[in-house]
């Protein structure tokens, strides 16, 4: 073993505690663990930098902005209402709604883009259901991950495995091949998040998980007692719906804000009904000290709560006024309540058109996922700053600095050590052993390095063992690609686990208890699968 090595894997075992100690934010561990790799001249100052511009971590940046777009747009929320609808408020039949529609979506468009996309419905599903999100997030992840082997397009692993096999000649893996393996471990995952998941997934609720605001407008009304005037009721027969339900629609809103100390607008006069100087609001209601104000005019004094109407652009554009404190947001009251709002066509025709480029491998996916991300701004289905406001940077902190730690367990030969050390000590024993070992040794790599780089790092082996025995190479292929996509144990080794880490208010620990439930399942059906399927 080599001094770069010891190094090496000393740096990761003291990350890895740092992580599972959590005292310390994860993205400056992974950071701190990167540079110094490059202190210690483990790698150069390229290589400590490159991970802040590795595709991988531009596809990831760029899929969680279709996701905000999506959420922003009211799909989302649609998606989620429509969820819950067809679960009929059962908890079971929700969770395996969740799981299949992810695992068919991870299938199609790669698990990264489908646990994106998959995020703001299951946000939906967690705020209106009161469950906590650490409940859903983990079946979520582990769906994209075995849902990623229903296809040839579920993961680069796959491909990879499949260009090896035929560079190699030892024959060809098809594209819905994977599927037997993929369905048989999809389903037994789906069982075993129903059957333990109460039990081994944390009850923890994330700071970036927001209220349910699905009753929000008639909070709002009840508060400030907007239905009981004669005129609000002659308005309600008028429109024939609630009061509440004309509030707040695909166009329009409400907000509620407050009066700061030292604002610009105490002294000014208002009234109900009376509308904003570029008449684009409507104040509806004053209230001070929990009771309406109702004598115009109305002298306006620190601490006075204002309820306003107007468009949704109108009202975003208004609480960035510093001289008024915003009670919840339009944007994310919005979200919650506008089912497929002005900007869901367009939402939904560039989701079309992300699947059609990545199915069809037309552009490089990180290509594809920008190019995407750009025409949600420019169609205007999310602007700019809220795209900004909505993206995890701590997530994309995280992945761009694990990257560091991945490059020199490649670089100083870790991973390789590793593998043929396992490989190695169960080589004697047959090509069923040497198969689980390829397996076990490939996914012990893949819980630390992402599953392409131990692919990468692991076909070869696989490839070598399987000249060595005298076997076919398809068998210990196919091995080698379900052991690097077996990173269930941390959350750092794949790009999935990372996107909901942060929206499951995860710890390092979290994923491991069931995760090596998902593991054992993996390894059987690994082991009678794919000798049944590619023989010796």
């Amino acid at each position: 073993m080599t001094p770069e090595i010891i190094i090496t894997l000393a740096v990761i075992v003291v990350a890895m505690a740092m992580f599972v100690w959590n005292r310390v934010p994860a993205g400056i561990v992974a950071t701190g663990a990167t540079l110094l790799l490059f202190f210690t001249g483990i790698l150069t100052p390229a290589e400590t930098l490159s991970g802040f511009g590795d595709p991988v971590v531009i596809l990831i940046i760029a899929l969680l902005a279709i996701a905000v777009a999506l959420e922003n747009a009211g799909v989302g929320a649609w998606a989620g209402q429509l969820l819950l609808r067809l679960s009929r408020g059962n908890a079971t039949l929700r969770l395996i709604a969740i799981m299949v529609v992810a695992a068919v979506f991870s299938g199609l468009i790669g698990m990264n883009g489908a646990s994106a996309a998959m995020i703001p419905i299951v946000i939906v599903v967690a705020v209106r259901t009161g469950i906590a999100p650490s409940k859903l997030m983990i079946p979520l992840a582990f769906a994209c991950l075995t849902g990623a082997k229903l296809t040839l397009l579920g993961t680069p692993v796959n491909v990879i495995a499949a260009n090896q096999a035929e560079d190699s000649g030892a024959g060809r893996i098809g594209f819905f091949d994977w599927a037997i393996l993929g369905v048989p471990q999809l389903v037994g995952t789906i069982v075993i998040v129903i059957l333990f998941g109460r039990f081994l997934l944390p009850e923890r609720r994330s700071a970036s998980i927001p209220a349910d605001f699905s009753a929000h407008a008639q909070t709002l009304v009840e508060q400030y007692r907007l239905g009981e005037g004669p005129e609000a009721a002659a308005a309600e027969r008028e429109s024939g719906s609630p009061l509440a339900d004309t509030l707040i629609s695909r166009n329009s809103g409400l907000v509620e804000v407050l009066i700061p100390p030292r604002s610009k607008m105490i002294g000014e006069q208002v009234f109900p009904d009376m509308t904003t100087e570029d008449g684009q609001l409507m104040i509806l209601a004053v209230q001070r000290g929990g009771e309406e104000v109702k004598d115009p005019p109305i002298t306006l004094r620190a601490g006075d709560h204002l309820l306003l109407q107007g468009t949704w652009k109108a009202l975003e554009g208004y609480v960035a006024n510093p001289h008024v404190v915003v009670v919840d947001a339009p944007e994310t009251v919005k979200r919650q309540t506008v089912a497929l709002g002005k900007g869901a066509p367009f939402a939904l025709a560039i989701l079309g058109i992300l699947i059609v480029l990545l199915a069809f491998n037309l552009v490089p996916a990180a290509v594809a996922a920008v190019l995407c991300a750009a025409l949600m701004v420019v169609t205007r289905v999310v602007s700019l700053p809220q795209l900004f406001r909505g993206i995890d940077w701590n997530t994309a902190l995280l992945i761009g600095a694990m990257i560091g730690p991945a490059i020199a367990m490649t670089k100083t030969g870790a991973a390789t050590m590793i593998g043929d050390g396992i490989v190695g000590a169960l080589g004697g024993g047959g090509p069923y052993l040497v198969l689980l070992g390829l397996f076990l040794a490939t996914a012990l790599v893949s819980q630390f390095i992402s599953n392409t780089s131990s692919a990468l790092v692991m076909m070869p082996i696989g490839l070598a063992t399987a000249t060595e025995l005298g076997v076919s190479a398809l068998p210990m292929l196919m091995g080698v690609a379900m052991g690097a996509s077996a990173s269930f144990l941390t959350p750092f080794a794949n790009g999935v686990s990372l996107i909901v880490y942060g929206p499951g208010g995860y710890r390092f620990g979290d994923f491991w208890r069931l995760g090596l439930i998902v593991m054992a399942w993996t390894v059987a059906v690994t082991m009678l699968v794919v000798p049944l399927a590619w023989p010796f």
